[in-house]
């Protein structure tokens, strides 16, 4: 459809240009627009005698919405560094005008080494903002541990994982066998400087969900709310993207981390299920509550892992 509106807009231009008496106006307010990384708005203004206009666009990725008078772009961030540009029409009879969309290229982007590749501490691996702000998976992981004891710490928070985690900490940080009945939230503590409003947590179920999504090449941002929280993308079991995937833990390897276990194996979440059992998710095939939740016995030391986030 894109494709047959363009061809007949390049048809409306050719009869406009052999005809003298087109009453037709159009005037709009700029012809070259720049987005800033984040994508945030800008608007444009159409001035036409025409009482229907239109406005076709060459590429996907800006989001163009438009009413009686205006034009309103903006787009999600720039996945890359490199600024990136667009071109769209807008028609309005026999007249049209051509805009130049750019948008700038983000601060920090997926897989970037996190402050930077001198120091390193993770790998960014979900941005907001253009860059300025996102999260950050740990290098390092702890394996084969228990989630806790067999107790209810009431942190059953689905979605914020950084509050779970200091509530934890905050409850049993000072109890004399907090290294070994909580390894995970020991461990983040001490990532933290022993600060329990630190940056680092473990990740609630639904962000640990996220992360699978992301690191796997399905990039899906949680919106909370609801029950579950819904995902503006494919929820159940997507197709990992092994390139993007084995690129990103090449990253993690070349800081000197260790590697994500993609074999049967599952990563804790911070939410407590219930008295008994804590939430993971299955970074084998991304199993989710749809198909089968995994709520693991808190004692469990298998094939079941720990990644630390960090906010910045």
């Amino acid at each position: 459809m894109r494709h047959l509106s363009f061809l007949l807009l390049l048809a409306m231009a050719a009869a406009a240009a052999s005809c003298n008496d087109d009453k037709s106006t159009l005037v709009v307010s700029a012809l070259q627009v720049t987005l800033d990384a984040a994508g945030n708005p800008q608007s444009l203004l159409v001035q036409t005698n025409e009482p229907i206009w239109e406005v076709i666009s060459e590429d996907t990725w800006p989001i163009i919405q438009q009413d009686s008078f205006s034009v309103t772009i903006t787009a999600a961030s720039n996945p890359s560094r490199e600024p990136r540009v667009a071109r769209f029409y807008i028609a309005a009879g026999s007249r049209f005008e051509r805009v130049i969309l750019t948008q700038e290229g983000s601060l920090h982007v997926f897989g970037d080494l996190y402050p930077d590749a001198i120091n390193p501490v993770g790998v960014i691996y979900k941005v907001m903002d253009g860059g300025q702000h996102g999260l950050v998976v740990s290098l390092d992981q702890l394996s084969a541990t228990p989630w806790g004891p067999i107790t209810d710490t009431h942190e059953t928070d689905f979605v914020n994982g950084r509050q779970n985690t200091r509530n934890i900490i905050a409850a049993h940080a000072a109890d004399a066998n907090f290294a070994t009945d909580y390894p995970a939230f020991a461990w983040v503590y001490a990532k933290n400087g022993n600060n329990l409003d630190g940056a680092w947590f473990i990740p609630s179920f639904w962000e640990t969900y996220e992360m699978y999504n992301f690191l796997v090449g399905n990039f899906a941002y949680i919106i909370p709310g609801g029950t579950p929280p819904s995902m503006q993308l494919n929820l159940s079991r997507p197709t990992q993207n092994i390139t993007l995937r084995d690129a990103f833990d090449a990253s993690v390897v070349a800081a000197g981390g260790t590697p994500f276990s993609y074999s049967g194996s599952a990563y804790w979440s911070s939410s407590e299920a219930s008295v008994t059992s804590a939430a993971a998710i299955s970074f084998h095939n991304g199993s989710d509550p749809f198909h089968s939740a995994i709520n693991y016995n808190k004692a469990t030391t298998g094939d079941q892992f720990f990644r630390a986030v960090y906010e910045f």
